[in-house]
C-alpha cells in the first residue's frame, strides 16, 4: 500500500496481517513478502530510480499489536562513478 503521509518519495508499505513477530510467518508468507519487495524494485526501476531504503519493522513483545511490515522508499539516484 502507499503511505498516507509518506516520509520519502514513492514510499510503499507491505503489511503481514495478524502477524506480530518475525517468528510467526511460515515460508509462504515470506515468499509473498519477498515477491512484493521484488515488484516494488521493478516499479522503481521503471521510474529510472536506482537507490532506495528498505526497513523491516517488528516489535518482539507478546503484548504488541503492531503487525509485521516492510517499508521501502526511493532515495536520490547515485551516479555510476560514485559507487
Amino acid at each position: 500500500m502507499a503511505a498516507f503521509a509518506p516520509e520519502g518519495f514513492f514510499e510503499i508499505w507491505g503489511v503481514l496481517p495478524r502477524t506480530t513477530s518475525l517468528r510467526q510467518p511460515g515460508v509462504s508468507y515470506w515468499e509473498v513478502l519477498v515477491r512484493g519487495v521484488v515488484n516494488v524494485q521493478c516499479f522503481y526501476r521503471s521510474l529510472n530510480r536506482n537507490g532506495y531504503n528498505l526497513g523491516l519493522l517488528s516489535v518482539e513483545m507478546p503484548s504488541s499489536r503492531l503487525e509485521l511490515r516492510v517499508v521501502i522508499m526511493v532515495r536520490s539516484n547515485y551516479a555510476a562513478w560514485v559507487r
